[in-house]
């Protein structure tokens, strides 16, 4: 009963509480579970390295809309999903990539609002790029979204376009002056900009700009600090102005925003900073689970590196402790489902080795212990092992090459029948 009752309670602070625009450093999919449980829906993503670690932007709008998310996805893994929500008929309406630990990532959003969409991306020619534009735009598909980044030393383009009546013109690579200039003109027209990219490059910064025919009211910002664009993201919230499009530059130690904002009565939650464990794992997914080979860094200080098998340590890998009581230990060999099981080596910090078989994280059948320092420097022992301890016939064999041989039972000597 008390329980219900701090749920309803919970609940009725949720409704009157206005929440802060702002959240960050939180976990991604916590923060997505938590929003799509009270009816908001992600409609842009920014993903950024900052310091070896990712960092996600996301703008989440109260919708009834169809919304699929994915992020972290490595190039064959977005490519698959690309293809699985095309044929569901979802639409992409927003795509970051970045660089992590020497692999491209993707992250990109789907909705289903029965619009036809088309996308294209990873494109380096800006003819090539223009003419798709050209092409496409004259079929009827219209621009939503068209993005720059730099990656491997070159400029690339990614265009999002959907087939709808409004009006909704574009500039491409302008310099912050014609940006300037022409969205002064286009406002003046009865446009506003709905979508902001921009890149440095070559020693400049390149703006892209969609614009659409509105008569809500629209205000944006570019090339601002993270000081001074939280403070416009909280004047435009007390406004009512919704988020409608950012583009995140980081380039070494400087953040710099982009941002459209529109006042149609959208209801928006924007957070920053979100993090998720690709932070601590570099490495191969499948359907966003880890599962190949890859290295993941615990909280602890440990960290593995092997083979992985739907999120679980599972084959061939190594296991290294950090700060805890097991610091200095070092296994290399088999796991099953995340425990030491199968042929393995483990390294002990005083020195000694042992090689054999393990058995749910015990040494358990035929082994062999090497000593290295101490007062059994150079002895070596071969024989059975149970529950990580000598059990059944063994031999030891001195630095010298005397051989004992010796019975044990849990670990304790005993004389041989």
């Amino acid at each position: 009963m008390v329980k219900v009752i701090f749920i309803i309670f919970s609940l009725i602070l949720i409704l009157l509480v206005k929440s802060e625009p702002i959240l960050g450093q939180q976990d991604i999919k916590e923060v997505m579970d938590n929003e799509l449980k009270i009816g908001y829906k992600p409609i842009d993503i920014e993903s950024i390295v900052e310091n070896d670690m990712i960092k996600h932007h996301v703008t989440f709008v109260k919708s009834d809309d169809r919304v699929h998310i994915a992020y972290d996805l490595e190039f064959d893994q977005i490519k698959e999903k690309l293809i699985e929500f095309a044929t569901r008929r979802y639409r992409p309406i927003d795509f970051s990539v970045y660089k992590f630990g020497g692999r491209v990532y993707y992250s990109t959003i789907w909705v289903y609002d029965g619009r036809p969409g088309i996308y294209v991306f990873n494109i380096t020619n800006h003819e090539e790029f223009t003419t798709w534009l050209e092409e496409n735009i004259k079929i009827g598909y219209k621009p939503i979204k068209i993005k720059t980044y730099v990656l491997n030393g070159a400029y690339n383009y990614i265009g999002i376009l959907v087939a709808d009546n409004n009006d909704r013109p574009y500039f491409l690579n302008h310099t912050y002056s014609d940006f300037s200039k022409n969205s002064i003109k286009k406002k003046k027209e009865g446009y506003s900009p709905i979508s902001i990219s921009s890149a440095f490059f070559d020693n400049s910064w390149n703006y892209n700009v969609n614009f659409i025919k509105t008569s809500f009211p629209s205000r944006h910002i570019t090339n601002a600090s993270p000081d001074r664009f939280k403070q416009y993201l909280l004047r435009n919230d007390d406004d009512e102005f919704a988020l409608a499009d950012l583009n995140v530059n980081y380039t070494g130690s400087v953040y710099r925003y982009d941002a459209c904002f529109i006042k149609d009565g959208s209801d928006t939650h924007f957070y920053w900073n979100l993090e998720t464990d690709i932070t601590k794992y570099v490495g191969e997914r499948i359907n966003g689970m880890k599962h190949g080979t890859g290295v993941y860094f615990f909280d602890t200080g440990d960290y593995y590196t092997g083979e992985w098998q739907d999120d679980i340590i599972h084959g061939t890998g190594t296991y290294v402790w950090g700060k805890n009581k097991w610091y200095g230990h070092k296994y290399e060999g088999e796991f099953r489902k995340g425990i030491r099981n199968g042929k393995g080596k483990m390294h002990y910090p005083n020195g000694a080795i042992y090689m054999g078989n393990w058995v749910n994280n015990f040494k358990h059948g035929s082994g062999f212990i090497l000593w290295m320092k101490g007062r059994w420097n150079g002895y070596k022992f071969l024989g059975e092992f149970k529950e990580g301890k000598r059990d059944g016939y063994g031999i030891i064999i001195s630095p010298e090459g005397e051989i004992y041989r010796s019975n044990w039972v849990k670990g304790r000597m005993s004389p041989i029948n």
